[in-house]
């Protein structure tokens, strides 16, 4: 159930090193399905990483697919979990 307002990520705008409106909402959905703690808003650095990691593994994903960076079906996982 839809609890807010629809938010829209481009996957390609997730990625290590790069800074802007998509990862923040990630991080929010990562602070409460993944523990995300000590990150920079806005910035997917390395503490985000790790939290996306840590979050492929809940939903199953196991080495090598544990990377922390994002694909589309991971992202739409934690849309639908994190409302």
């Amino acid at each position: 159930m839809q609890t807010g307002p629809l938010i829209s990520v481009d996957v390609r705008a997730v990625r290590p090193g790069k800074r802007n409106s998509d990862i923040e909402a990630v991080q929010a959905a990562l602070v409460s399905v993944a523990g995300l703690t000590g990150f920079s808003a806005g910035a997917f650095d390395a503490p985000t990483q790790r939290a996306y990691a840590r979050w492929q593994r809940q939903i199953g994903y196991v080495h090598p697919d544990c990377t922390g960076e994002p694909n589309q079906s991971s992202l739409a996982i934690l849309g639908l979990r994190s409302g």
